[in-house]
């Protein structure tokens, strides 16, 4: 009688053992001096992680941005524009104070000064001074609140150097604040002050050529209408030098999209297309206010010309005297006041770390990996037990290991 192979036929899908969840807790219940123990070992280490684990103190200062001022000579240069009838406002290209005062906390001149006051490159046991800065950063958090004001964090072991590094990252915006705004003020003073020299110069080698004049043609007086044109043109061209002089200025530390930059851009050409209107040859065949031989006679050409250089340099010179004073009223003023809300104290309970949670952590941890390992060596005893269970892992290994 032939033998008839002997084999296992296998189990359709259908056949297939179906764990249900009855199944899995009375796993679960079977273990739960596993998964218990589990628990209870994650959760022992992570009390001893949350002791081991150095305390750090978060100090906190609150401070109020200041409103954006207008510089004098800002003012009166709208002053101007508004006698030109471009009086429109610059107000739309300025900067939000928070994000000025923001950029300036987090900057490398600020965070040098807070190293170098609190030594931290010793503290963060760093060998540079970037690599402190970097460790500053790290706990520093320095961000704006959602009413508007700036918030500074530290965080530190010692909580009374977290609430002093908080509280020197305001001194430094302080000196900074300043020193900025008293450069540009200064710049602006001395730059002007240069230029008042120069033209008081001018105005004077001006006023000594009509004295010089007024000896050779004997002429003292011309027509009351030849002198109004002569004083306009010379307050026009007055006023285009003092804006260029202005442009110039700004040009120095901003750039061509400026809104005061394009403001004074666009008054200077509507200076000079004016100038050339009034310095055009009229209708009836006169020549130009600048060059007025048909209507100025001939003996008082001379006298013309000088006294309308010593009338445009007077305009010019006292432009520029103008823009002097307001350049000086802006050095004087102080910078503009950064108030402190609230004022860094040194916390009473560290912020980190939170022992609490990280036992929590700890615990809910050795929970599952507990109920995974009893779950998993159940089913593996199962497994075990299943010929044809059985002969896959011997296939598995056989195909493994050779």
């Amino acid at each position: 009688m032939v033998e008839e192979a002997q084999h296992i036929e296998p189990r359709s899908l259908d056949e297939e053992p179906k764990i249900s969840l009855l199944d899995i807790l009375i796993i679960l219940a079977r273990g739960k001096w596993i998964w218990l123990g589990s628990a209870v070992v994650f959760g022992m280490l992570a009390v001893g992680l949350g002791y081991v684990l150095p305390e750090q103190y978060k100090a906190e200062t609150v401070i109020l941005p200041p409103q954006q001022a207008i510089s004098s000579a800002s003012l009166l240069a709208g002053q101007v524009g508004n006698l030109l009838g471009m009086g429109a406002s610059s107000g739309l290209g300025m900067k939000d104070p928070n994000d000025v005062l923001l950029a300036i906390l987090r900057s490398h001149t600020v965070a040098d000064v807070v190293i170098n006051r609190f030594d931290l490159k010793r503290v963060y046991k760093k060998a540079d001074i970037f690599a402190a800065e970097h460790e500053l950063t790290k706990h520093s958090t320095i961000e704006t609140t959602l009413q508007g004001t700036i918030s500074i964090k530290v965080e530190d072991r010692d909580p009374k150097r977290a609430a002093g590094l908080a509280n020197a990252y305001v001194d430094a915006l302080y000196k900074q604040n300043e020193r900025f705004a008293f450069t540009e003020a200064a710049q602006r003073r001395v730059f002007f002050q240069s230029q008042i020299e120069n033209e008081k110069n001018r105005l004077e080698d001006a006023e000594v050529g009509l004295k010089e004049t007024e000896l050779k043609t004997g002429v003292i007086e011309i027509q009351s209408q030849t002198a109004l044109a002569l004083r306009r043109v010379a307050d026009l061209r007055a006023q285009i030098t003092s804006n260029q002089v202005q442009l110039q200025t700004l040009l120095s530390s901003e750039t061509s999209n400026n809104p005061d930059v394009v403001r004074l851009q666009e008054q200077i050409r509507s200076l000079q297309d004016n100038l050339a209107k009034i310095e055009a040859p009229g209708s009836n065949g006169t020549e130009s206010v600048n060059l007025p031989t048909s209507a100025v006679p001939e003996a008082t050409l001379d006298y013309v010309r000088k006294l309308r250089e010593v009338k445009y340099h007077e305009e010019l010179f006292s432009l520029l005297t103008r823009q002097l004073e307001a350049a000086r009223i802006d050095e004087s003023k102080e910078a503009p006041a950064v108030q402190v809300i609230d004022v860094a104290m040194p916390p009473p309970s560290p912020s980190s770390p939170r022992r609490l949670l990280i036992t929590a952590a700890g615990l809910g941890l050795g929970l599952i990996l507990g109920w995974i390992y009893t779950i998993s060596a159940a089913m593996t005893r199962k497994s075990l037990e299943d010929p044809e269970s059985v002969a896959k892992l011997w296939s598995l290994r056989q195909a493994l290991f050779g």
